[in-house]
């Protein structure tokens, strides 16, 4: 009888506090950033992909985790559907993508 517990409930919390601040952060500096921040628009676009294909690449790599968990990796429609082992072979492709694009927009505009 292997029974994982629940993520402690302060781990939930500070774990989607931290990602929302540092996406909300990056969100806001791709929108409407000061002026002083404009020429690095890109180079935030980029790291707003980059930190979305590591949490993605996270979720389907270590499937199992808390970290899985509090970021409802176990919760998502297409495990229904296509069963975990492809829901995890899809986050990682799709991971695999943001991180193409982040750092390949990185690339293009250092």
């Amino acid at each position: 009888m292997d029974v994982r517990q629940a993520p402690p409930r302060i781990l939930y919390i500070a774990t989607w506090i931290v990602v929302i601040v540092i996406l909300g952060s990056l969100q806001w500096l791709i929108t409407a950033p000061p002026a002083a921040f404009a020429n690095f628009q890109p180079l935030f676009k980029a790291a707003f992909d980059i930190i979305f294909g590591s949490l993605f690449i996270a979720c389907g790599l270590f499937y199992n985790s808390l970290f899985a968990k509090i970021m409802g990796a176990h919760n998502a429609p297409g495990i229904l559907h296509f069963g975990p082992e492809r829901v995890r072979i899809g986050y990682i492709v799709v991971g695999v993508i943001f991180l193409a694009l982040g750092v390949g927009g990185f690339l293009l505009h250092l």
